[in-house]
């Protein structure tokens, strides 16, 4: 067993472990390291400890928090069907949290100066990232650019302008050596590739499918605009499980493996 993924708290530590529990250590003095249990075959994917609070992403694409409420810190808002969180990060008094669709939502202070007010979208553009300081928030687009608000008492807010041909990149935290991502790659015209690898380019599994064993044609189309913004997708199966996860968990999984669960989702 080992150490997936840390996060260190104002004065708690947050550490996930490679059998998608999680542990922690620190001040718990609002039971911000009372980490709640899981139901049998669900485990965390992230974590991320603020102030006075721990916020934990499921594999189910659920989010749970525990320690202090105060100002609604902990209160995580509902998904819409067919919407999972993706990621999720813990500020001082407030939280961010990333959608399966490219939407953030926010809780907690929101402070006189809109800390937890998400800026709107432009079409075709998403978020890819959050980050939840002590009183302000920081996005990334797909577009490899970012946004700040919140406080911006010590120009936290006024970001850096990007020379031309440059963009921002997504915090390792968040695709961590030991974690597993996806990446979408043409490999012809009637085919792609999913390959599940760790952020130093490691590979863990390639799933090879032709456009007829999975209407590919979306998915071609969303890797296309992975591709041109450089960012990697995550995918959700039937289940509420990410692939990621299950490759993980099944070194030798194959795409009909893939098919096979979610034939046995829909009969349960």
């Amino acid at each position: 067993m080992s150490y997936t993924q840390v996060d260190a708290g104002v004065y708690h530590t947050v550490l996930l472990r490679s059998d998608g529990c999680a542990v922690a250590c620190g001040s718990n003095t609002s039971g911000q390291c009372n980490i709640p249990p899981v139901d049998e075959d669900i485990f965390y994917t992230q974590v991320s400890a603020g102030l006075g609070h721990t916020v934990l992403l499921r594999s189910d694409g659920r989010a749970v928090a525990c320690g202090s409420n105060a100002h609604g810190r902990c209160n995580i808002p509902p998904l819409d069907e067919g919407v999972s969180y993706m990621q999720v990060s813990a500020g001082n008094v407030h939280t961010l949290l990333l959608q399966s669709d490219g939407g953030a939502v926010a809780c907690g202070r929101n402070g006189s100066n809109g800390t937890c007010n998400i800026p709107p979208l432009d079409e075709g553009v998403w978020y890819t990232q959050v980050s939840a300081g002590v009183s302000h928030s920081l996005l990334l687009l797909c577009d490899g650019s970012a946004v700040a608000f919140g406080d911006n008492h010590f120009r936290e807010c006024n970001l850096p302008s990007l020379e031309p041909g440059t963009f921002y990149l997504s915090d390792t935290d968040m695709l961590s050596g030991r974690d597993r991502v996806l990446q979408l790659d043409l490999i012809s015209d009637d085919a792609i590739a999913v390959t599940c690898s760790d952020l130093a380019g490691e590979e863990v599994v390639c799933l090879n499918a032709g456009v007829s064993d999975l209407a590919w044609n979306n998915h071609k189309a969303i890797a296309r605009q992975l591709h041109e913004c450089l960012q990697n997708l995550r995918l959700v199966l039937p289940d509420g499980q990410l692939l990621a996860s299950v490759c993980r968990a099944n070194p030798g999984i194959t795409v009909a493996n893939v098919f096979e669960r979610r034939k046995r989702a829909r009969h349960t």
